[in-house]
Order: C-alpha cells, then sequence, then structure tokens
C-alpha cells in the first residue's frame, strides 16, 4: 500500500517545550492507524498537525502527494472527529449528519443519497427521525462518526472518540469501529492512551515517548518484541528483572543467570533489562528460568488467576496470569511457589531508554 499521509522532519514547539520532535511518519492508504502514548508524549498534537489546526515550526505534511503545511483544515480531505460528540440537540440523527454537507451547498437528492447510506453503514437508519437526548451513548458516537464520515474523507482523524464511554461499550465500539472502517475502505487514525484500545483495533500502532516515537510497527509486534523498556513497560503488563548481559542471557546479582536470547545492539557486561510477560510465567521447576516466590494475594479474574508474588533480591513483586485450566486453585497468601518460565519468552533489553 502507498502513503496517503507522509509526515516529514515535522516538529512543533510551545516556547520552551518541544510537544514533536523531528517525526518523521507515513500512513497508508485504507489502513486503521493508532498514535498511542501517554499524556503529554505529542500524539494530540502530531493529530492536530495533520488536521492543520496546528502549524509545524519545522519539516512538512504531505496528503494524497500534495504539500498540505500551511493549506487550511478546511481545505484538507480530512475530518477531525474529537472526543466530545457535540452533537446539535434540536435536530435529528438525520439532521445532524447531513449538516456539513447542507454547508457545502450539496444538492438536496444528493445529500438525501450520501445521508442514507452512512445510516445503513452505521446502523441508524432506524434512528434518523430521533434527536440525541433520546439516543444512548454508544449510538451518539455513532451519530459522529457518521457526520464525519458523510462528507467522505481521505482520512479520518479520531481524537480519543471512546473515552467517555464506559468499559463495556467502549469495549464493543472498539469492534465496531473496526468493521466499519474496514467497510468504508479510508484511512483512520486514532489517538488513545489506551494501550488495550490500540492492540485490539489498529493495524500499525505509533508509541510516542517526550514528542517522538518510540517504536512504530503491528500491535503483536510492538507486544511481542518490545524495542525499549518505557515500551515493554507500556504495552500490556510486564516483568523485569535488572542485571547484567552475557551470550546466555541476564546474570542478576542475587537470582544468578536468568536465560535468553541476546539480541542485536545489546553486549556483553552491559547493563540490561530482562523483561517477561506475566501469562509466560507458570508454576513450575522444569523451564529454563526458576526463581522461588512467596504468593503475596491471589485473584480470581473469571477466564484466569492473577498471582501476585515477592521474590527475594527484587524490590518490586511479579505477576503471573495462570488460565483457570491450568490452576493450582490452593494457593494461598504465605504459600512458597517455584515460578519458571523459557528462555524464548525472555526480552532482553537496554537498562533504560
Amino acid at each position: 500500500m502507498s502513503a496517503l499521509i507522509s509526515l516529514q522532519s515535522v516538529e512543533r514547539r510551545f516556547g520552551s517545550v518541544t510537544a514533536v520532535d523531528g517525526v518523521s511518519l507515513d500512513l497508508l492508504e485504507n489502513e486503521f492507524f493508532a498514535l498511542l502514548g501517554p499524556s503529554g508524549c505529542g500524539k494530540t498534537t502530531l493529530l492536530r498537525l495533520i488536521a492543520g489546526f496546528e502549524q509545524p515550526d519545522a519539516g512538512r505534511v504531505m496528503i494524497d502527494g500534495s504539500d498540505m503545511t500551511r493549506v487550511r483544515p478546511r481545505h484538507r480531505p480530512v475530518n477531525l472527529m474529537f472526543q466530545s460528540y457535540a452533537l446539535f440537540p434540536h435536530m435529528t440523527v438525520a439532521a445532524n449528519v447531513a449538516y456539513g454537507l447542507e454547508m457545502e451547498r450539496l444538492a438536496k437528492p444528493e445529500i438525501k443519497r450520501r445521508v442514507a447510506e452512512v445510516l445503513e453503514i452505521t446502523a441508524l437508519s432506524d434512528f434518523a427521525n430521533r434527536k440525541p437526548e433520546r439516543l444512548s451513548g454508544g449510538q451518539r458516537q455513532r451519530v459522529a462518526l457518521a457526520r464525519a464520515l458523510v462528507k467522505q474523507p481521505k482520512v479520518l482523524l479520531l481524537d480519543e472518540p471512546l473515552a467517555a464511554l464506559d468499559r463495556q461499550l467502549r469495549e464493543q465500539m472498539q469492534l465496531e469501529l473496526k468493521r466499519l472502517q474496514h467497510e468504508v475502505g479510508i484511512t483512520f487514525c486514532i489517538v488513545t492512551h489506551d494501550q488495550e484500545e490500540a492492540l485490539v483495533m489498529a493495524d500499525r500502532i505509533a508509541l510516542m515517548q517526550a514528542g517522538r516515537i518510540a517504536q512504530l510497527g503491528p500491535p503483536q509486534e510492538l507486544y511481542e518484541a518490545p524495542a525499549s523498556r518505557f515500551v515493554a513497560g507500556f504495552i500490556g503488563r510486564m516483568n523485569f528483572f535488572e542485571g547484567t548481559a552475557t551470550a546466555e542471557g541476564l546474570t542478576h546479582p542475587t537470582l544468578g543467570l536468568l536465560r535468553g536470547a541476546l539480541p542485536e545492539g545489546l553486549s556483553s557486561g552491559q547493563a540490561a533489562t530482562l523483561a517477561v510477560r506475566p501469562e509466560r510465567l507458570r508454576v513450575t521447576e522444569t523451564a529454563n528460568n526458576s526463581v522461588q516466590t512467596t504468593l503475596r494475594a491471589v485473584a480470581y479474574r473469571g477466564g484466569d488467576l492473577l498471582l501476585e508474588v515477592a521474590v527475594a533480591g527484587l524490590e518490586d513483586q511479579l505477576e503471573l496470569r495462570l488460565p483457570i485450566t491450568e490452576g493450582p486453585f490452593t494457593v494461598e497468601p504465605g504459600q512458597t511457589l517455584t515460578i519458571g518460565w523459557r528462555a524464548e519468552d525472555s526480552r532482553l533489553l537496554p537498562a533504560s531508554d
């Protein structure tokens, strides 16, 4: 797929603060792209640079092969859907969706056709004559989405559109947004601080840190092969061991050798961190790596058990996620457990970002 949006060494400063620091990034045609990161990392500023609501201090913004760096927002082939849906309360759903087309003075038959089409796509046809006050949160979210889609942008920009929804509805809308993006066949770019949301919806994720891209790639790559401790700690839950890299893994000051492959860019003798996911740990003595632990807490989570264990020589406690089918079910706080994991489930990283 070719690049639909190309950011070329883009910078944006606010006084002495650099919000976006020399970012180069391509968004592809018909992909669901996520800008992910903690508050203040620059992701929303980057979205506003694409939309035209911010002007870069350096670099260029290219959209569909044209330089849009100084082009006003209303003249760009993008549409921005804000976290606040900002629906007109006195208008029906159909009127809300049609409003932008009416401002463009399109012919009434064309407006009617496009509104009907987008209401069908967003499963809102039965609500066309309702006003926003008679809609659920998820339905109002879909109206705002329909209003953005009806203008047929090349790119739909979404600024944390699900943040105001409760957990169950948010998870439902994640799948619905993914379905809609596939159905309408345009590029979606979403800003979110929720790593689970990005993992579920995006084809690719740019995880940002202090105005720069810490790692860019498919969700599975960021989860399974984080490039730094920051990425490993931000994407999902992770257990960390600090020590010295060796050809066989990591030497911990009190636990000894923890096995894992030494990656390129990390040399033997260098300070390093070994990272392993909670779901990769097991109660076993036969794995490549094993440590003695004391069970501190157990939580039943429906499909699995969450165990928190303490290890002598580790400041932080470890987390394990065990499928219910594996148990054990008789564990109690204070019990001694041997925790193990495979060498291939270890991820060695530089000690600091």
